[in-house]
């Protein structure tokens, strides 16, 4: 019986069999292959997508209408004239019969179709940016539930090897009270402890399913809940420093900035004057002529050119307020702008302060795990020779498997902050 109390409690094995438990099926997706699925299938990537398409095909449209529109004009209209009812003959000529092809080309508006075409130019930009982040919020999204799945996956296999160990310890304890070398309330706390491990376990069995849920639902894959992952969770790459060129949010605020003054150079050319000219060609005739003799009949067939000029003149004030709208708007883009920049760089300092005490945290907890293993092992030799507790056993047996979890969870915080900070950068 003493000789099962002095088996060697090796700190190691545990993490070893944790991470064999991790990487067991062979059907497990690595962040890599999550990351890949999520793009292929995520809807998301197809939103961000047709937004770029849509400000291309925007950008297009506006080409196209700077170009002469043609269109087919068809007329055909009737005027009576019946004794002392009927609009006025010389007016309305009876009626009008007419086949054209009308072509309208706008000449000068003031700017303002240089400025939507600039503006389709920045939507364009802008949605391609906004497509970046949309693909890099989907990444953070995604390693940091694959993290999660991982650290429930090792934290249940952890708590899974606690059941088995206590499991044992509550069959020895029963043996010896049963020899009568230790009380029943030994028994009870034994019991009890196994009692919480078992709700501990199930507990964690729940929280791992709806973790692969969540990660199913970001990678489009079928909601069974039988997805399984690999990986190291202990894998972590070593931050670098914030580089801010090219940050796409930082590039956003600057095209909403430019977007802002273009609106506004829109507001201040808005009242210069606009002209267009018009061209038509084809067939156009009264209802009066047609009544004539043929040989008597005017000309049908020509053709026509017209300049339209608009000025606006009086609009109580309209222009005034446009200006100022638009002079608010580019002010409120310009504060934004430089409070993003600031948010950028504290959240980004907090993110880096954080990783770092995670990580000598990590550190720490890998040099403790050794001694809660030690401790374990000579709490129970202790016990075994009859001079110590079975709390005191129970308690070091805690120690050592919270320690276990701490690192598991102190690892998967370096993953996620590791994210975080590869995420602000934004490239």
């Amino acid at each position: 019986m003493n000789e099962y109390f002095l088996i060697p409690v090796n700190p190691v094995l545990p993490m070893l069999l944790l991470c064999g438990l991790t990487a067991a099926a062979a059907d497990s997706l690595s962040l890599e292959e999550c990351l890949r699925l999520a793009r292929e299938n995520n809807p998301r990537g197809f939103l961000a997508a047709n937004a770029v398409q849509a400000a291309e095909l925007a950008r297009q449209e506006l080409r196209a209408q700077s170009l002469p529109q043609v269109k087919f004009k068809g007329t055909a209209e009737y005027a009576p004239t019946i004794g002392s009812f009927g609009y006025d003959p010389i007016a309305t000529n009876g009626g009008q019969l007419g086949a054209q092809l009308a072509a309208d080309q706008t000449l000068y508006d003031g700017g303002q179709r240089r400025f939507r075409a600039r503006m389709a130019e920045l939507d364009m930009t802008r949605s391609q940016y906004e497509r970046r982040l949309a693909e890099l919020d989907l990444r953070l999204e995604v390693t940091q539930a694959f993290t999660d799945v991982l650290r429930l996956q090792a934290d249940l296999a952890l708590k899974q090897l606690n059941q088995i160990r206590l499991r044992d310890y509550l069959g020895l304890v029963q043996r010896m009270h049963t020899g009568g070398q230790v009380g029943f309330t030994d028994v009870l706390k034994t019991r009890i402890q196994v009692s919480e491990a078992e709700s501990g376990v199930r507990q964690t069995e729940a929280d791992l399913q709806a973790a692969k849920l969540t990660l199913a639902e970001l990678l489009g894959a079928t909601l069974d809940g039988n997805l399984q992952v690999k990986g190291s969770l202990d894998s972590v790459e070593s931050p670098a420093p914030l580089d801010t060129a090219g940050n796409a949010d930082w590039e956003i605020a600057r095209l909403g900035m430019r977007s802002a003054d273009l609106d506004l150079q829109a507001a201040r050319s808005e009242w210069k004057p606009t002209v267009a000219l018009a061209a038509d060609a084809g067939l156009l005739t009264s209802v009066d002529n047609l009544k004539l003799p043929s040989a008597n009949r005017g000309n049908m067939l020509g053709a026509s050119v017209g300049l339209h000029v608009d000025l606006p003149v009086f609009g109580w004030g309209l222009r005034r307020i446009h200006l100022r709208q638009r002079q608010l708007a580019a002010d409120s883009l310009a504060w934004q702008w430089l409070s993003q920049r600031r948010n950028l760089l504290m959240e980004h300092r907090k993110t880096w302060l954080q990783w770092d005490a995670a990580k000598e945290h990590r550190d720490a907890l890998r040099a403790n795990l050794s001694a809660a293993a030690d401790n374990f092992s000579l709490t129970k030799s202790k016990y075994a020779g009859g001079q110590g507790l079975a709390s005191e056993v129970l308690d070091a047996e805690k120690l050592w498997v919270d320690t276990q979890a701490s690192l598991i969870q102190a690892q998967a915080d370096l993953r996620i902050l590791g994210a975080k900070l590869k995420r602000l950068e934004a490239h």
